[in-house]
């Protein structure tokens, strides 16, 4: 058999060919090996946008011989399901079930971790009874559910972020953990310890410590070293109602819109503390950097035009909030503060403004000042963004101790036929529970052809009760001063005047600054005038414009 021809014998124009085809294969072949080692090098799990998981598992009752607890479900588990959900966790609850139950939820989430769209922030959250080495997931039964178990089911979750926040009791040692005996017996007064009591602290560090080195970072936060509470002023555990007022925005504390884990933890670790002396821990092992947001702390509002109407995607720090504007009318939803964009889609047309939110202020929304963008630009998440539900702005309560009003209203008193409405103007200063004013009023009284002038100091006391943007004084107040009596062509006279009664008032705030309220003062008046008792029914209505200092 001949040989195949040699390379030399063959055309120049062949050769010329099979040269450039060596070199299309040396190329393709380069780009094949690099995107192989790029499929090796870069995990199938890359991050997108932050896709959220949590597990959410609430026992009251124990094993036989714990104490029933009363806010395990609805003071815990519930409200911590409605807060997840709200920063943009899809939430999976187990409400009293059993350790199988556990097992087979925590089965099915592994599962779900190995599919797309990936979870890349995976949080299990426990709120009930528990010991030295086991969760109390109802009666014992044959297999309890063991924090060694937990170890291993919860490393084989492939997730970027995993979060354990266990709310349960560990072990006792009670008096030397709270000090003293006395303090301990103030605690059974006001709650129940969630747990049962050990001779030594839980190995922790088996617990936390993970596999392997693929995730962005691990952490285990448990309520208490030893004992933890629930307590029936919060109706819910001491630790978790810590822990909830953190994400709703008191945990930012170096006030920069966002709420990291450490920032959370910080928060609720100090808070929990002062309340019953108890030691919240946290073991974590994360790879340095940017700290992770974990929830947006909404210290800003946005308003967008009548005129805006579409569908409009939101961009702050990495937050993405997504809004349907059907009608031509003001909106004001809740924002963090900072530097953001906002894409705006109508039809096949896309638009792109920036926004400046600035903190405890309101940022706009312009119907006019539009760049025309392509419409896959809207379509792009940035790396490790947050998808969180939109939610209508609510100005709140501020939280300033001190106010000034300048008020305005009717004032009637006086006894028989000095009885007369007055025209009243006020200027109030009130810090806490506590408030002083200068008041003056002046009426005409027909039958006697005079004019009646009031000049009080008022003092009052109370307390505000506070309801999202809305705040009801109740309280008492004094009064005590001079009213004068002025003729056109006579002398004025005048007398002292003392007063005292309850206080109503409805106040309304408009944002963190300033507000309006309407209120109402009834007691009684004590001007001593000739042929008359001098005493009276006083009532005071107004309405007042304040602001915070």
């Amino acid at each position: 058999m001949k040989p195949w021809p040699p390379f030399q014998h063959t055309t120049p124009r062949a050769s010329l060919l099979w040269s450039k085809a060596l070199k299309l294969s040396k190329l393709l072949a380069l780009v094949w090996l690099s995107l192989g080692a790029g499929w090796t090098i870069t995990p199938s799990w890359a991050e997108a946008s932050d896709v959220r998981l949590a597990l959410l598992v609430g026992n009251q009752q124990g094993w036989s011989g714990d104490p029933l607890l009363q806010y395990a479900v609805k003071g815990d588990l519930r409200p911590m399901a409605r807060e997840l959900r709200r920063i943009g966790f899809r939430v999976v609850r187990l409400e009293d079930q059993n350790a199988d139950a556990l097992r087979h939820a925590l089965e099915r989430i592994r599962k779900r971790l190995l599919q797309k769209p990936t979870v890349t922030t995976f949080l299990f959250y426990y709120s009930g009874h528990a010991d030295k080495s086991f969760f109390h997931l109802g009666p014992k039964g044959k297999r309890p559910f063991s924090y060694h178990e937990f170890r291993k089911r919860f490393y084989r979750l492939r997730s970027l972020r995993r979060i354990a926040i266990i709310d349960a009791c560990y072990s006792g040692q009670i008096v030397r953990e709270f000090g003293s005996e006395k303090q301990y017996r103030k605690l059974l007064q006001r709650g129940f310890p969630k747990g049962v009591r050990g001779q030594r602290k839980p190995n922790l560090i088996q617990l936390l410590r993970p596999s392997q080195g693929h995730e962005k970072g691990l952490r285990v936060i448990g309520s208490s070293r030893f004992l933890s509470w629930e307590i029936r002023r919060y109706r819910a555990s001491v630790f978790t109602h810590h822990l909830l007022q953190g994400l709703q925005g008191t945990a930012d504390l170096n006030r920069d819109g966002k709420i990291s884990l450490d920032e959370l933890f910080d928060f609720a670790r100090q808070s929990v503390y002062r309340d019953t002396g108890q030691r919240p821990q946290q073991y974590k092992q994360v790879l340095e950097g940017e700290p992770y947001a974990l929830a947006p702390a909404y210290q800003s509002r946005l308003r967008i035009d009548a005129q805006v109407v579409g569908r409009l995607k939101i961009s702050v720090a990495n937050f993405v909030w997504y809004k349907t504007k059907h009608v031509r009318r003001p909106l004001r939803i809740a924002m963090v503060h900072g530097r953001g964009s906002v894409h705006l889609k109508q039809g096949r047309q896309c638009w792109r403004q920036p926004i400046q939110l600035p903190a405890g202020g309101e940022g706009r929304l312009s119907h006019r000042r539009w760049q025309k963008v392509p419409c896959a630009r809207m379509a792009f998440v940035p790396k490790g963004s947050v998808e969180v539900p939109v939610a209508r702005a609510r100005a709140p309560v501020t939280s300033q101790n001190s106010t000034v009003s300048f008020s305005s209203g009717y004032l009637r008193a006086g006894d028989g036929e000095l009885g007369t409405n007055h025209l009243a103007w006020s200027l109030g200063y009130r810090w806490r529970y506590l408030g002083a004013g200068l008041e003056y009023a002046t009426g005409f009284v027909p039958t006697k052809q005079f004019l009646l002038h009031r000049l009080a100091l008022r003092l009052d006391a109370g307390y505000p009760f506070r309801m999202k943007q809305f705040q009801v004084f109740l309280g008492a107040f004094f009064r005590i001063g001079t009213t004068l009596q002025s003729y056109p062509s006579a002398p004025t006279y005048s007398a002292v005047s003392l007063g005292s009664g309850g206080i109503l008032e409805l106040a309304w705030w408009s944002s963190q600054r300033w507000g309006l309220k309407v209120g109402a003062h009834l007691g009684f008046d004590y001007t001593p005038v000739l042929e008359q008792t001098g005493f009276s029914l006083f009532l005071q209505t107004h309405i007042s414009f304040f602001f915070s200092l």
